[in-house]
């Protein structure tokens, strides 16, 4: 955690984050080895290849009010169930474990961390997937209904 405590982020919220990996790879190894396949397309900045799930949902997120709004949509999805999530923002940045109500409460701040460049998140139980894209597009994927 000290590699990143000058960091805006992690100074903040050093209590609330649990560094898993330092090794960007390693996400994208948890992703593979759930079944999750991984974009390969450089030209679409994205982690997730969500054309292969079967089930998928997408939104633009960058709206007013969308803090509240996405806060309100994740409290009643099933992703409210879950004890943690696993997420990434990007190469630079360690894995995290972080407890959902924390992620729900900050998910704006995640996106933030690495200059609108998109994070992904997965589920304690590997069942629930989400991913923020871009500043390209600003869309919110995810493989159960928000």
């Amino acid at each position: 955690m000290e590699r990143y405590e000058k960091n805006w982020f992690f100074a903040k919220y050093k209590e609330q984050l649990v560094i898993v990996s330092t090794d960007y790879n390693d996400f994208q190894k948890k992703l593979l080895e759930k079944g999750y396949l991984i974009n390969l397309d450089s030209r679409i900045r994205r982690v997730i290849d969500w054309d292969t799930l079967d089930e998928k949902h997408v939104f633009y997120y960058d709206f007013e009010g969308n803090e509240l709004e996405i806060y309100s949509r994740f409290k009643e999805s099933p992703i409210y169930n879950e004890m943690y999530l696993i997420v990434e923002c990007g190469p630079e940045y360690p894995i995290m474990r972080v407890s959902v109500d924390f992620f729900m409460e900050h998910w704006y701040e995640f996106v933030m961390l690495n200059g609108y460049m998109g994070c992904c998140a997965l589920s304690g139980s590997d069942k629930y997937i989400l991913e923020f894209t871009d500043a390209t597009d600003y869309l919110l994927y995810s493989n159960f209904l928000l």
